[in-house]
């Protein structure tokens, strides 16, 4: 199975077919819930895991007040076979280039996510039931 990570701007129509295909990950990743689609025009980085051409993976980095939020979502059915890994790799990556520090939220029942993220070097910053906040300061 090839998987790619691709770029992608708010006029691709796969952000959407993610989107209505999240299955369960909707319990946990509820950034679209109170968002358009158009909100990645701001953002600095939107990607897209593509599995045989089948978006299955989204990841972001988006900058409200000086602070770059970081996000992930698999679709239900294919987590817990590394394709978050992939996802934030990318996301890492750019992040490293440009020297950003992240911040996130996860939901404090969402242990597989906790362990990925501090696979990455994010460490619990805060709580604030039911979520859990992780940062990620760039060291040179």
């Amino acid at each position: 199975m090839k998987t790619t990570v691709k770029q992608i701007n708010k006029h691709n129509p796969d952000l959407k077919k993610f989107i209505n295909n999240i299955g369960e990950s909707a319990n946990t990743f509820t950034y679209f819930n109170s968002r358009d689609v158009a909100v990645i025009e701001n953002h600095i980085l939107t990607v897209l895991l593509y599995k045989n051409e089948k978006p299955i993976g989204y990841g972001h980095l988006d900058e409200d007040e000086g602070v770059i939020w970081l996000g992930v979502c698999i679709t239900g059915k294919e987590i817990g076979k590394g394709h978050g890994k992939k996802v934030m790799e990318s996301l890492v990556d750019f992040a490293d280039k440009k020297k950003l520090s992240l911040k996130l939220s996860v939901s404090s029942d969402n242990l597989s996510a906790q362990k990925l993220y501090k696979h990455f070097n994010f460490v619990e910053s805060s709580k604030i039931h039911p979520n859990i906040f992780m940062n990620r300061s760039y060291e040179d």
